[in-house]
């Protein structure tokens, strides 16, 4: 498949720091965004070791032809597992030094292999499809409030003002394993996949996301941009990463 694709992420205008991280690996056809949360500078240590520790996974693993494992191939272990590797190291580096105790992470991450594109994800940072005009979120935040909704104990109207809505029931690196969610999906040409962390998901509509990514001949590192600037405009209470990833026609 023929990918284009762009990354960016900005403070926002609140916070003094961005403890959001961001990878946009062509060559691996790997595209990971991750939110982090800590005292100091943990957070955006530990969204780091999340991108960096997910890429370098994968380039060991594509490299010998096997699974992080050493099993045979599966694609969509091979994300998964990746995703528990950074999950392990995070932790054991929260729990070896003070000053990075409490440390975690959101990750959300789309890997393309061939026709299929796997998702995976912990935390509440979403990735997106728009689809022949239909803007679909592909992931469920792991949110207390979330939790709530699906359990039928809270509106979505009411979550959306809740005073907890930022509180995380999973996150990479607040325990020695984690679970992650994995959906696979069939690529068409047209396709445009969406990462992003919360401080654009919070802000601005899903609407507006559409009609910013449908952008009639903008480029896809433009379209990113006009995201982070409309979650600027509606508040810009958080720290702001977009990835645009748009499926082209087979090579």
């Amino acid at each position: 498949m023929k990918i284009r694709s762009a990354g960016a992420t900005h403070v926002g205008k609140v916070r003094s720091t961005n403890e959001d991280y961001l990878g946009v690996f062509d060559d691996l056809a790997l595209y990971v965004v991750a939110d982090g949360m800590g005292g100091h500078a943990a957070g955006e240590i530990a969204s780091q070791m999340a991108v960096e520790i997910v890429c370098h996974t994968f380039e060991t693993a594509l490299a010998d032809r096997t699974d992080p494992s050493g099993d045979a191939p599966d694609p969509g272990h091979r994300l998964v597992r990746a995703i528990e590797l950074a999950n392990e190291r995070i932790f054991s580096a929260g729990r070896d030094d003070p000053a990075l105790s409490g440390m975690g992470t959101t990750v959300a991450a789309l890997w393309i292999d061939g026709s299929t594109g796997y998702v995976g994800h912990v935390g509440d940072s979403r990735i997106y499809r728009v689809r022949r005009g239909v803007l679909e979120q592909l992931t469920s935040d792991h949110s207390l409030v979330n939790d709530y909704i699906l359990r039928g104990i809270m509106t979505p109207e009411e979550a959306g003002s809740h005073p907890m809505k930022h509180v995380l029931i999973r996150a990479l690196g607040t325990g020695p394993s984690v679970t992650v969610d994995l959906r696979a999906l069939e690529l068409e040409p047209g396709d445009l996949f969406l990462l992003c962390s919360d401080g654009l998901s919070n802000l601005v509509p899903p609407a507006e996301i559409l009609s910013t990514l449908e952008a009639p001949g903008v480029d896809v590192s433009l379209r990113g941009q006009g995201l982070i600037e409309a979650a600027n405009r509606h508040g810009g209470v958080d720290n702001i990463t977009a990835v645009l990833v748009e499926i082209g026609a087979p090579r």
